[in-house]
């Protein structure tokens, strides 16, 4: 696994705790039960529409989604 794409998931979840500790109200999802309903909801979408292999670089998408996706 390169460091690249752990890099990449990891600034994600970096980026997403700040911006909660910024704008706790900006964060659709703010609790962990709402933000891993949505997480299931992003992938379970996003696995019908494309038909890629889980990634990394997905994953990280899916971390960021979770927080806004309804």
């Amino acid at each position: 696994m390169a460091q690249k794409e752990f890099t990449c998931v990891l600034n994600t979840i970096d980026s997403l705790l700040d911006d909660f500790k910024k704008n706790p109200d900006g964060i659709e999802n703010s609790t962990l039960e709402s933000y891993l309903e949505a997480m299931h909801a992003w992938l379970e979408a996003y696995q019908k529409k494309h038909n890629e292999p889980l990634t990394w670089e997905l994953v990280a998408k899916m971390i960021r989604a979770a927080s806004i996706y309804e």
